[in-house]
């Protein structure tokens, strides 16, 4: 009850609060996804989107084998992860979070890391959570799936027909990264070619 109510007055604070802070730079998408060496992945916690969504952070993986991923789950779904899937694992439970759902000093300290270049959220719902990570993370390009009480806060948003499927949705997301990184990469190696002429 305490979480739910914090939550109702804190996320419009940082929603209007954001409005006046310095805003994010601008930034070329496709040429930064080329660049990206640690990614940040926020998992969903419901088993019913966990398991899709492990499927499509395991092809990101394959696509692009040089990135980091981080991936931050749930303990109660940590242990679904296969080992095919080479990341580290920040898992997190109840008691990572303060009384109000602010995660604790350990939890922000490990979310907040200055090497993470990307951040993925794999949730469709805003959660206190959720918010704290595309606010506070240190990454210059956040993504996330289209949400109102999100879109302050990331600056890469994914919007998906809200009838089509989980495994749909992942695979457009997925789909929007790859292409995107596919693009800044050929843009890089044509800018070197321009620059030995």
């Amino acid at each position: 009850m305490i979480r739910r109510t914090a939550f109702k007055i804190i996320l419009p604070l940082w929603r209007f609060k954001q409005r006046f802070e310095k805003k994010t730079a601008l930034i070329d998408i496709a040429r930064h996804l080329s660049t990206v060496k640690c990614v940040l992945v926020y998992m969903p916690g419901a088993l019913d989107y966990f398991e899709p969504a492990a499927k499509y952070v395991r092809q990101i993986k394959s696509h692009f084998p040089d990135w980091r991923l981080t991936l931050l789950v749930r303990k109660e779904t940590a242990k679904l992860l296969d080992n095919r899937i080479k990341a580290e694992v920040i898992s997190y439970s109840d008691q990572d979070f303060n009384l109000i759902g602010l995660p604790r000093a350990t939890l922000a300290k490990q979310c907040k890391n200055d090497s993470f270049d990307l951040m993925l959220d794999f949730t469709f719902h805003c959660d206190f959570f959720g918010a704290y990570l595309l606010k506070y993370s240190r990454a210059a390009l956040k993504v996330c799936f289209g949400c109102q009480e999100k879109t302050p806060f990331c600056n890469f948003e994914i919007r998906t027909n809200p009838l089509e499927s989980i495994e749909s949705k992942y695979k457009t997301l997925t789909k929007y990264v790859t292409i995107c990184a596919e693009a800044g990469s050929h843009a890089r190696k044509a800018k070197r070619v321009d620059v030995k002429i």
